[in-house]
């Protein structure tokens, strides 16, 4: 720190003080070389980590997955009125979180195929897991024709045992992927 002591015209001292600090150049010079540094050690995308993930994820995938279609057939064939009363409670809770897990499971499944430098439409199991949430959505929809049409509640549960075969293939596919990274 720098300081000066000034004499003022009526004997007053005045006192300055500079905090000036060093400038350090950051621009290198056009004719310097850059010298590339040491890699640092990768992380590689079949270690461990995602493993445990998909083995911790799964089982509750296949839960919402297995329980919803569970539900939604309790509430066609069951002759007690509160088990329907109950199934058709859970059920569309069910069914929304299911949707929403594969969903964010399928933004996750994106990523990591694309940054192994994949094609996404290149794999049979992204391409399972975008029809599969499609018809999902149309699954969805005939819901609201309920009590228009009696025929829509045979749609939505076919449609439905329908999209749990197809995301059982989807799963096999999976299975395979995984082990083949």
């Amino acid at each position: 720190m720098a300081t000066a002591m000034f004499q003022g015209g009526a004997g007053l001292g005045l006192r300055v003080v500079s905090t000036a600090q060093r400038v350090t150049c950051v621009a290198r010079p056009k004719s310097a070389r850059i010298v590339p540094r040491p890699a640092k050690k990768e992380v590689q995308l079949n270690s461990l980590a995602p493993v445990a993930a998909l083995a911790a994820i799964n089982p509750l995938a296949d839960f919402l997955q297995d329980g919803c279609g569970y539900l939604g057939w309790r509430i066609r064939l069951s002759d007690s009125a509160e088990e329907v009363a109950v199934a058709q409670d859970l059920h569309p809770k069910l069914a929304i979180g299911m949707t929403l897990f594969f969903a964010l499971g399928g933004l996750g499944g994106s990523m990591s195929v694309l940054m192994q430098g994949k094609s996404l439409w290149s794999s049979s199991h992204f391409t399972t897991a975008v029809i599969g949430l499609i018809l999902l959505a149309l699954q969805g929809m005939t819901s609201a024709f309920f009590e228009d049409d009696p025929s829509a509640r045979g749609i939505h549960a076919y449609l439905g045992s329908a999209i749990l075969a197809l995301f059982l293939y989807h799963g096999t596919l999976g299975l395979q992927l995984g082990l083949s990274l």
